[in-house]
C-alpha cells in the first residue's frame, strides 16, 4: 500500500494515497468539485454544496435519489449496465458517521464506485467517492478516505494541499 497524504480543498480536508493527484477544481467553497486521479483512472471524486438558504433544504436521500437517477439515465443512453447498491455495508467502523446524516452506497457501471453522502454541521453537504476498476475491491481504502474527511469550515485557519 502506498503512503498516504493530505488533500485539502475549499475547507475539507481528507488523506488519500501520494499516487492520486489533482486532476479537476470547479467552484468555490459554497458549491464546487475536486476530482484526483491516479496514472490509469479517476480515484475520487468530492462534492460539495451549502444548502442553507435555498429555500426548503432537501433531505440527504432526496439528493442521493437524485444523483443515482441521473447516473441511471446516462447509462441508458448508452445501454451499458448500472447497478446500485444502497445502505451498502461495506464500512467496518462508523464510529465517525455517529450522530451525522448520511447515506453510504456503492453503484457499478464502467467502474466501482464507493459513495459517502454526509451533512456537514457547517450546512454543506458531500458527495464523497473513491473509484476503482470492476476487478478491484477498494473497500477499506474508501473506509479510509471516507473516515479522514475533516470539514474545516469552523476553524480558524483552512489547510490548502493538493
Amino acid at each position: 500500500m502506498s503512503d498516504w497524504v493530505d488533500f485539502a480543498w475549499q475547507g475539507l480536508r481528507m488523506s488519500v494515497p501520494d499516487d492520486w493527484n489533482l486532476g479537476r477544481v470547479d467552484g468555490d467553497f459554497e458549491k464546487g468539485y475536486a476530482r484526483l486521479d491516479d496514472a490509469e483512472i479517476v480515484r475520487a471524486e468530492i462534492e460539495w454544496r451549502r444548502l442553507k438558504g435555498r429555500g426548503e433544504a432537501l433531505r440527504l436521500t432526496e439528493l442521493v435519489d437524485r444523483y443515482l437517477a441521473n447516473l441511471e439515465k446516462k447509462a441508458k443512453k448508452v445501454d451499458a449496465p448500472f447497478e446500485v447498491q444502497r445502505r451498502a455495508r461495506f464500512l467496518k467502523n462508523k464510529k465517525f458517521l455517529e450522530g451525522r446524516e448520511y447515506e453510504v452506497f456503492i453503484w457499478e457501471a464502467d467502474f466501482r464506485a464507493y459513495n459517502l453522502a454526509l451533512a456537514l454541521k457547517s450546512g454543506r453537504v458531500v458527495l464523497l467517492r473513491v473509484l476503482a476498476k470492476l476487478d478491484e475491491f477498494l473497500p477499506e481504502q474508501a473506509e479510509a478516505v471516507f473516515s479522514s474527511l475533516v470539514d474545516q469550515e469552523a476553524e480558524d485557519a483552512h489547510l490548502w494541499s493538493v
